[in-house]
């Protein structure tokens, strides 16, 4: 393995890669892999232990109960055997691996009472940088001689830069004394950044045309590891040693360091020569699309085409058909292809590219498997009433292929269009439409006032049991139900002015009870 690039935030990209010389070409596999260094796992803290003024040395302190990890207590009941004046109280701790932590200490003061104690009035607090006494973020209390669990929000740390920070604070008494500063270092550690995707690989021969300028690879979008299988064309160099180079380019448009394969030429290849050096799809899908990378030796003329060819199931190029062009006069670029729909799912496809201007075709042509999936046609449902739920998953159930919805539960849909996505065990993908519908005819009364005269309706049609029906206000002509029975799952008549007529010895049935009706 070869390590070729360090990128900010700990980020690595790596390629192996294997390669065999088989005129005229040099065949490299290369495996492109983005690692995001992480953080060394924390481990468990086992002892901790304190002193007052002298270390008595590691292990060697007074030992501090761990039941309550993180809100450890310590108890020291000798205060009466200690000195008038400072003294410092030193508390460390050991974890799993047996490694010891920094000691942390405190200042205390010991001294006889001499005076009444008074109100502590203010407490304050900062962060790093102490802006002075009386300046820094206040603390709200209650003003008294023994106050205990104070609390502050801290709700700028999101600011802070990665790294180790100290919180302090301090407080103020009646007499107008300032306590020491009590500090807390804490550390700042911001999320680990995303892995970004490689979104370009190149290659150049012997001498570096500038980031960019390489002959590209075709690749999958959006991979974070990816293996390229890579024909590199080797045609038009002299016969000794050459360097392949080979380098990517994330979405942070960080480039990697420039790896290099050495290899041996013994007998040149003459140019000109077309060869297909990469293909980006998991799976050649009829009607799917993917990047195809050329790279051609020779020189090539303004008008050029270099057009990507597929053969008959049997290999042959007879009547080639074309699936992507591209009009250029480069040595090497993409050219995005479209797999027709009519093809068959079977092996014996071949591609290939070749040039108009000169006419140069590639002789190495590449054999692939091509997919052919199709889920079904769009599907057309209707419901009386809106509060009714269909169940979708009996529709579309191909064997050995994988569904998703774009509803929570297919198996309870309403009203709307609903989306479904099928991939099939060879990769290949399609999607059908469900439209679920509550119909609806409204009364325009355009040629008479007869229901029965389906021009009458904006659906163009009579309506059914499962119709509902709107008769709105300002039509041409009144609703009259005179020629026959009529039937409808709802009838909304629009305005008090709007009318319905029902002649003599004719029926209008409502079929349905919903809930609500369509207005």
């Amino acid at each position: 393995m070869n390590a070729f690039a360090e990128a900010a935030s700990g980020l690595k990209h790596y390629m192996i890669f294997f390669y065999k010389i088989n005129k005229p070409i040099l065949w490299i596999l290369i495996v492109c892999i983005s690692i995001l260094q992480t953080n060394v796992v924390a481990q468990n803290i086992t002892h901790a232990e304190w002193y007052v003024d002298t270390d008595p040395g590691y292990g060697n302190a007074q030992s501090i109960s761990l039941a309550n990890l993180p809100n450890l207590s310590l108890t020291y009941n000798r205060l009466d055997t200690l000195s008038q004046g400072l003294h410092i109280i030193g508390i460390r701790s050991k974890n799993a691996n047996g490694a010891w932590s920094f000691d942390e200490h405190w200042l205390i003061l010991k001294q006889a009472i001499s005076a009444q104690s008074v109100n502590i009035i203010k407490a304050e607090w900062y962060l790093d940088k102490d802006p002075g006494y009386g300046k820094a973020i206040n603390i709200p209390l209650t003003p008294g001689k023994d106050l205990v669990n104070l609390t502050f929000n801290s709700n700028n740390l999101d600011t802070l830069v990665s790294g180790l920070h100290v919180i302090a604070v301090r407080s103020l008494d009646a007499n107008g004394a300032w306590s020491f500063d009590e500090r807390w270092l804490i550390s700042e550690q911001k999320p680990a950044v995303s892995v970004p995707n490689l979104v370009r690989i190149e290659y150049y021969i012997d001498a570096d045309p500038g980031w960019g300028k390489g002959m590209p690879l075709a690749l999958l979008p959006g991979k974070d590891s990816i293996t390229v299988p890579a024909f590199i064309n080797i045609t038009g160099l002299t016969a000794g040693l050459h360097k392949l180079f080979i380098r990517s380019q994330d979405s942070n448009k960080v480039w990697s360091f420039d790896d290099t394969v050495h290899f041996t030429i013994d007998s040149p290849r003459a140019s000109p020569f077309i060869n297909v050096n990469s293909v980006a799809f998991t799976n050649a899908c009829t009607a799917g699309s993917f990047t195809l990378g050329y790279h051609a030796t020779g020189s090539y003329n303004p008008g050029n085409q270099f057009i990507v060819e597929i053969s008959n199931q049997q290999g042959s190029f007879m009547n080639a058909g074309s699936i992507g062009s591209i009009n250029s006069f480069e040595n090497s670029g993409l050219i995005n292809c479209n797999m027709p729909a009519n093809k068959q799912q079977t092996g014996g496809y071949k591609m290939r590219v070749r040039s108009t201007n000169p006419v140069v075709t590639d002789e190495q042509s590449l054999s692939l498997f091509v997919g052919n999936f199709f889920l079904g046609n769009d599907t057309f449902k209707v419901i009386t009433c809106s509060e009714e739920k269909l169940d979708l998953t009996h529709i579309y159930n191909p064997s050995n292929s994988t569904l998703i919805w774009t509803i929570a539960n297919p198996s309870a849909a309403s009203v709307g269009i609903h989306n479904v996505f099928a991939t099939n065990a060879f990769g290949c993908k399609d999607t059908a439409l469900i439209t679920i519908s509550l119909p609806t005819a409204t009364w325009t009364g355009a040629v008479s006032s007869n229901w029965h005269t389906p021009a009458n309706w904006s659906t163009g049609a009579i309506p059914t049991d499962t119709t509902h029906v709107i008769i709105p206000t300002g039509t041409p002509n009144e609703c009259e139900i005179s020629a026959g029975d009529a039937m409808a799952a709802s009838v909304n008549v629009k305005g008090a002015a709007t009318k319905l007529r029902i002649f003599s010895g004719r029926k209008l049935l409502i079929r349905s009870n919903c809930a609500s009706v369509p207005q």
